[in-house]
């Protein structure tokens, strides 16, 4: 019997120690050099390869070589298609307002804003028929509501509104979280925000000179100030806050010093947002990927002496250690409903402005699945995409932004070049540590 190997296997040296990693198994094998050549150089295999038979028995329990004829690409296909469940909807964005108090250089929703001079706030009318829409036979047992914008606290009594609706009149069990930008936070939003049980999200870029860069209001004005007044009163109504930080040229150089900033504001977690291109935007200008991510790794390593848990890279110790793969990018991808403030809905919050992939509500849930615009972003998945299917790291991988995909490719099936980059450095340095034995969790 002819025997190939597995597509997920990753051949990591670390001194005079050799190992092969089976990412879609999440294990890990210390071998010798010969088997370590033998494996990577090889491409067809025969059991009388092997001297040791029980090397062999090994290799083909731990699913490292596979009968030639298995298509394991084609196995997840129809395992995961047979799991898959259409109307279970897990995420809810509700888009208040497109208004917002600051003017960021950066920002990814008013840079596609040929749909500014329509309606930009929402009413409870369109909020509750949207909302209504979504819950229809809706079979996830507890979905995320998340509010988004703009500035949702433009329009915090519909946001709480909102929610009242959900969980009192429709009785519905869900998770909520908000996205702000924290500069009209008052003790009375606060407490609110601390009574319904929000997770709380603020985006700081790091230091008052990093911030002011790029998240300025629309008088030109800085707003670091206001940002860090408002994040003081959430805090001291007892919310934990998670900080957003983008990464770019205006705080990379000095990613350390700016991480350490960020983590002295005792967030209880911070997620270190790399540059999506954006039209009109200098996010990448002048960007290395290699010193990015080296700078990148030595902010993890702030995090990890300060115990504060970096979003992205506890994805991927994620991604490791749990059973199966994540094979959608988002949940934009299939599971996820957007309502724009003119009560249209679409797949993507990203696009809310331009009104792209936002399309008028249908009467009857059933039409949604019908729908090209939603039909085409279910087909968004690690197996639609050549590049993921046959990538070594995807069983791990959380996948990355189909709207940065877009922006970058015009093909939301083609990944980012930065994002596959960036996490085969997170990978490599999260096996480092496994390997090691250093710990892994931010908190342990």
């Amino acid at each position: 019997m002819v025997y190939k190997k597995s597509k997920f296997l990753y051949f990591l040296k670390i001194g005079s120690n050799y190992y092969v990693i089976q990412t879609l198994q999440k294990v890990i094998f210390e071998i010798d050099l010969e088997l370590w050549n033998l494996l990577k150089k090889n491409e067809v295999f025969y059991k009388s390869t092997f001297q040791d038979k029980s090397v062999f028995d090994i290799l083909i329990k731990n699913k490292i070589l596979l009968s030639q004829k298995f298509d394991e690409i084609e196995k997840l296909k129809i395992f995961y298609k047979n799991k898959e469940e259409v109307s279970s909807l897990e995420s809810l964005h509700i888009i208040p307002t497109l208004r917002c108090t600051l003017n960021c250089k950066y920002c990814f929703v008013f840079k596609n804003n040929s749909s500014l001079k329509k309606r930009l706030d929402m009413d409870f009318e369109t909020a509750r028929k949207g909302i209504d829409f979504f819950f229809e036979k809706n079979t996830h047992p507890n979905p995320l509501v998340t509010f988004y914008g703009g500035e949702p606290l433009i329009k915090g009594d519909l946001m709480f509104k909102c929610v009242d609706y959900i969980e009192k009149i429709l009785k519905r069990k869900i998770k909520k979280k908000i996205i702000t930008n924290a500069t009209i936070v008052t003790e009375d939003i606060a407490k609110k925000l601390k009574k319904y049980k929000f997770d709380v999200s603020v985006s700081i870029d790091g230091n008052e000179k990093a911030h002011d860069t790029n998240r300025i209001n629309w008088e030109g004005k800085d707003s670091f100030r206001d940002t860090i007044r408002g994040y003081r009163i959430l805090q001291k109504a007892g919310i934990e806050v998670k900080i957003l930080c983008t990464v770019g040229p205006h705080n990379l150089k000095n990613l350390e010093e700016n991480v350490k900033f960020l983590l002295s504001l005792k967030p209880i977690a911070i997620a270190l947002n790399l540059p999506k291109k954006i039209e009109g935007s200098e996010l990448e200008k002048g960007l290395i990927p290699e010193f990015m991510m080296k700078k990148y790794i030595k902010a993890l390593e702030i995090c990890y002496k300060n115990k504060t848990p970096e979003l992205h890279f506890a994805d991927l110790i994620y991604g490791f250690l749990r059973k199966g793969i994540k094979y959608r990018p988002c949940s934009g991808c299939g599971s996820q409903i957007a309502i724009a403030p003119n009560g249209s809905i679409g797949p993507c919050q990203a696009y809310v402005a331009s009104g792209k992939y936002f399309v008028k509500m249908p009467k009857e849930k059933e039409d949604l699945y019908k729908n090209k615009v939603f039909e085409k972003w279910r087909n968004v998945n690690c197996f639609t995409s050549k590049n993921c299917s046959q990538c070594y790291i995807m069983p791990v991988c959380y996948g990355d932004c189909p709207f940065d995909r877009e922006s970058r490719s015009r093909s939301l099936l083609t990944p980012s070049p930065l994002h596959c980059y960036s996490r085969k450095v997170m990978f490599d340095y999260l096996l480092k540590r496994i390997i090691s034995k250093q710990k892994i969790f931010f908190k342990s």
